[in-house]
This record gives C-alpha cells, structure tokens and sequence, in this order.
C-alpha cells in the first residue's frame, strides 16, 4: 500500500472509526485529528506571535501581583480555566451580591461547568501550542477577575457569550471536523479572544499596557479600550462560530433527509419489483404443472410405444458395452524415447572392448587382480544364489588413485562379455573412468543411468508395453533430471518381468564409481544407489520371475559404502597378488569366468533358462 494510500486512509477513515469507540486512545485520536487538521493560516499564526510578544513585555513592565513575571505555560488547559472561572464567581458572590437573577449568574454557572464555546473552539484550532495560549490568556484575566474586585464583573460581563451552551460537543467536533469555514470561524473567534484578553489587560495596569502598546507599536497615545467594545467584539465572532455550527448541523439534517428519501424510493422499487417476481413465479409455476399434466396425459396415451421404445434402447446401450474398447498406445515410442537419452549407438558395447583392451595391456599383477575377484568364494556364493542383491567390491588396487581405470574394469570389460556369450543373464554395464571427463554426455550418476535405461530398452524394447509417461515425465527424463531417470529404469524392470514368460536375470556391473562419489556428483548418485536398492528389495515380490544382481566397482576404497550398506554387502580383496605370475589374458581369464558361472541364477523351483 502506499504511502498517499495509508494517509488517505488516516485522514478519512481512521478518525471516525476510532472516534465510535469511547475508550480508544486519546493520543492516537489527537495525532489523526492533528493529520486531518489545515494548516494555520498567516493571520493566526501572526496574532499569536504579537500575542505573545505583547504579553511577555506586559509581564516585565507591570509591578501587580499574579501579573508581575507571568507567561504562558505549555500545556494549559481548558480545566485550568475552568477553574478560574469557578474561583471568580465564588469571589463574586462573596461581595453579598444576589446573583439568582442577574444574568452573570446563570451565565458564569454555565461556563464553569459546561465551556461550551470554548471548548469547541479548542477542538478547532490547528494544534495543542494554540490552545495553550488561548486557555493561559483566559486563565489570566479570570485569576485578575478573582483578586481585584473592581474589574471582576467587567471580564465575566464580556466574556458572557462564551457561556452559550451547545448540546453534543464531542458528536459536533467529529461530524464537522473537515469544515473549512468553521475553522475559519474558529479562527476569527481566537483572535478576537486575543484581541479581547490584550484590551483587558489594560483594566489590571493601564500605565504598563500603554508603555506596552508604545514600545510596540510606535504610537504615542492610546485610548483605555471601552468595555461594550469588547464585549460586542466577542459575542459577534461568538455568534457567527455557532451560527456556523448550526447550519453545519441543518446542512447535516438535510442530506440525511435526502438519503431517507432516496432509501424510502429504493424500498418503493424493491417492493415492486418482488411482487413482479411473484407474479411471474406464480405464473411459470402454473405454465409447468400444466406441461407436466400434458406431459402425463400423452405418456398414458402412448405407453405401449414409450415401453418398446425403452427396451431398444436398453438393447443398444448393452452392445455398445460389450463392444471392446481399443488400446490407448503409449505416449512415447521406444526410439524416441532412445533419442531423449541421448546415449550414442554402440556406446556400450565401444567401452566393453575398450575395457577388454586396457586389460590386455596391463601388467600380469594386475591382470591378477582382476582374476582374484572371480575365484573369490564370497563373490561366487554371492554370484551363484537365487537371490536378488547388491554387492560393494572394494579392489584396493595399487594403480594411482587419480586413475580413470583399474583391474576391474578388465573384470567388468571380460565378465560382461562372457555372460552375453553364454545367455546366463542380461549384463548392463558403466565404465565410469571412460566417462570422467567434465561435459561428458554419460559423466555422473546421470549418465549412467541413461546408459543402463538404454542398455535395458535396446535388449527388451520390442517385448514389453512402456510405462505410462505424461509431458512432463518425458521432459525431465530429456533433461537429465535423476528422480526421473531412476523411476524410469525401475518402470521398465518391472514392465520386463511382467511381459516374461519365463525368468529374467539381470546382473548390472558398474565400474570407477569412485569418481562418483566426489564433489557435486555426490548427491545425485546417492539417489541412483538408493533407486537400485530399493529395485532389489521388491524384486522379491516377483516371485521366482526375476533375480536383479548389482556389483558396484571401486577401484580402492568407498567413501560411504559403509553408510549406504550392511557389512555383509562389501567385499574388500586381500593384498594378496593372485596368480601364478603368468598373466591372465582374455581367454584364460574367460574360462575361470565360465567356471564361476555354473550353477548360477537358478531361480527356485525353475531351471536356468537362457534370455531370449
């Protein structure tokens, strides 16, 4: 909200509403009323100024008591001058003077009590410094009043027509508050307050005021100010103030009349238009019996006609059901979901003989390496069962830990191949160190999982119905976002092993995961290791129909294998170098491969059946 907004608010509305409630908070009721208040204008603000001026000399010039060193206190209030006031009156009667029909009386009663006039005027001056001076001033002249007897009832005689009472002050001040020409009013009878109280003065010490009046004026002569001239000065600017109040309040009465009018006008129109719309009720509710006793009357006349009628349409609607509904096809097709993946052809099988080649190339230790995984009895046993699992293989190799290739990635090149070659199981694979260079469309978690997606689609795509996948799914898996990756492979495992006669086997073998596991790559290959976990535990919920074996390949160490899984899951190779120092190519590491497969990936009560 603005800042014209929020005073706009303050100004017309904040101040009403506080003004309904009695208890609200009197300085927050001044601080709207000084927001909604106009500016002084000159004249005012000059009259106060000389006001002061002329007062102040008056206080060092005259030697009377109560007079003598006087000045306007801040804060002065309309309850200092009422107090006065009573004070002057009680002095007044003291005289022995019967006031019961002297009109003082009456009038001096009002003003201790009510001030009315004055305090009207109060609420309309621009802010609480001309207020005090206005209340100090009469403040002054009442306490003159008070002590010197001779002028007691020339101040309370001219100051009479302040005492007129005007009934629901408060409700005045708030309806009228925005009323131009009563703070014009207002100010003509503060000034001439002003101009009243300053000629008074002369009747407390006439040789000061008129040194006074000289030194400020510049005048040599000053004639002693007549009583009815200040009397009348007041009462007329008293007079116009409430005149003004009045019609303020008969403008007030006259727009409420014409709202009432114009309210009575809108009851007139509401009434008629209600008993149209009764008519017109009456009249559609009557036009609609008559259609249905139409209605009824031909229905009873034509019954055989509506019964066969019926019947044909009950005999349609059953052979529109029976009729069956055609297959939706899938949103996506197989190749083009293979073109969201990006996954270069031949990819995979490129990084096997690479893989296979590097292994060749190596020296016969680490050939060694590579053959002590596969006559690893943990390996073997973990291998052969008819259980879905993961396995982590920790290789400790001694090649530079910075190295994109180790022994078992010759394990994984030769190991893959030979399970291809003998139909034991699906081998899908990830050579993570030939994928380690940064912009690498395979690099990271999500890289892998494209290529295992791809593997999966290329081996199964023609057999199985894809996965429901709306826009969005397509446009994430595009994207390469790994949420989506993962339930995409996990989607199409399942779609593999409900459109399989006979009982799958998977064994999924990714190498160099230790590059995956550093700096930003961490985060999102946790989610691919928990997607895989979770993908083996609900394997068994497939009865028999699929085995799921996951080896994860680190070179050296994990960083969080002992985070991610249980003990049981990690094998660690010994520092045993393995061999009998010949070396192990591929055909002799391709036979202990062969003899480790036997017997394995036998799902109970099945006999191994080769992947078609």
């Amino acid at each position: 909200m603005s800042s014209t907004t929020v005073g706009s608010f303050v100004a017309n509305r904040a101040a009403s509403i506080v003004r309904r409630d009695s208890k609200s908070d009197t300085a927050w009721t001044s601080a709207v009323d000084s927001l909604n208040a106009p500016n002084p204008s000159q004249a005012i603000v000059q009259r106060t100024s000389a006001f002061k001026l002329f007062l102040t000399k008056f206080a060092t010039q005259t030697t009377k008591p109560g007079v003598n060193g006087y000045h306007l206190q801040p804060g002065c209030s309309i309850t200092d001058v009422q107090r006065e006031a009573n004070d002057a009156l009680a002095a007044y009667e003291e005289r022995g003077n019967s006031l019961r029909k002297h009109f003082l009386h009456t009038a001096a009663r009002d003003f201790s009590r009510n001030a009315s006039a004055i305090e009207i005027l109060l609420k309309f001056l621009p802010d609480g410094d001309y207020s005090s001076v206005i209340c100090g001033a009469l403040a002054l002249v009442f306490n003159a009043a008070k002590r010197i007897q001779d002028i007691r009832e020339k101040i309370l005689d001219c100051l009479s027509a302040l005492t007129r009472t005007v009934e629901g002050t408060q409700k005045m001040h708030d309806l009228y508050y925005g009323d131009r020409e009563l703070w014009q009013a207002a100010e003509d009878l503060y000034i001439a307050l002003l101009d009243a109280v300053e000629s008074m003065i002369a009747w407390l010490d006439e040789k000061a005021w008129r040194r006074v009046m000289g030194a400020m004026f510049k005048q040599a002569n000053y004639a002693r100010p007549l009583e009815e001239k200040i009397k009348l000065a007041v009462e007329t600017k008293a007079k116009a103030f409430h005149e003004h109040l009045e019609y303020c309040q008969h403008r007030r009465i006259q727009k409420i009349d014409i709202g009432v009018d114009r309210i009575i006008r809108d009851v007139a129109d509401a009434k008629q238009d209600i008993a149209r719309s009764q008519a017109d009720l009456k009249q559609a509710f009557a036009e609609l019996c008559n259609a249905n006793f139409q209605q009824l009357q031909w229905s009873l006349a034509n019954w055989s006609i509506l019964q066969s009628q019926s019947l044909q349409n009950f005999m349609q609607q059953q052979q529109a059901q029976n009729k069956p509904t055609p297959a939706r096809g899938p949103m996506i097709s197989v190749e083009e979901l293979l073109g969201c993946l990006r996954v270069a052809d031949g990819n995979s099988a490129t990084d096997l003989d690479h893989a296979v080649r590097y292994g060749q190339s190596i020296s016969p230790g680490q050939q060694a390496r590579a053959a002590l995984l596969l006559q690893n009895a943990h390996f073997q046993t973990w291998f052969r069962s008819a259980e879905s699992a993961i396995l982590v293989v920790q290789g400790r190799c001694r090649s530079d830990v910075r190295a994109t290739q180790s022994p078992l990635t010759y394990f994984t090149g030769l190991f893959a191949t030979m399970l291809d070659r003998s139909q034991t199981a699906v081998p899908l694979t990830y050579i993570g160190g030939k994928h380690s260079t940064p912009g690498d469309p395979m690099e990271g978690a999500e890289g892998m999982m494209r290529m295992l997606v791809s593997q999966l689609l290329l081996r199964f795509g023609d057999a199985i119905e894809l996965p429901d996948m709306n826009y969005l799914f397509i446009e994430a898996t595009k994207a390469g976002d790994i949420r989506y990756l993962c339930e995409l492979f996990r989607s199409i495992i399942i779609a593999i092993v409900q459109s399989a006669s006979t009982p799958v086997a998977i064994v999924c073998l990714l190498d160099g995961l230790s590059l995956l596991e550093t700096g930003g790559r961490r985060s999102s290959f946790e989610s691919a290791v928990r997607c895989l976990q979770r993908i083996v535990n609900e394997a068994s919920a497939f009865s028999g129909m699929l085995i799921l074996k996951i080896v994860l390949l680190y070179p050296h160490v994990s960083q969080y294998a002992w985070e991610w899984f249980p003990r049981s899951a990690i094998l660690t190779l010994g520092d045993e170098a393995g061999g009998d120092g010949h070396g192990y190519n591929s055909a002799r590491l391709a036979a202990i491969s062969e003899s480790a497969m036997q017997g394995a990936l036998t799902p109970r009560a099945h006999t191994p059946v080769p992947y078609q």
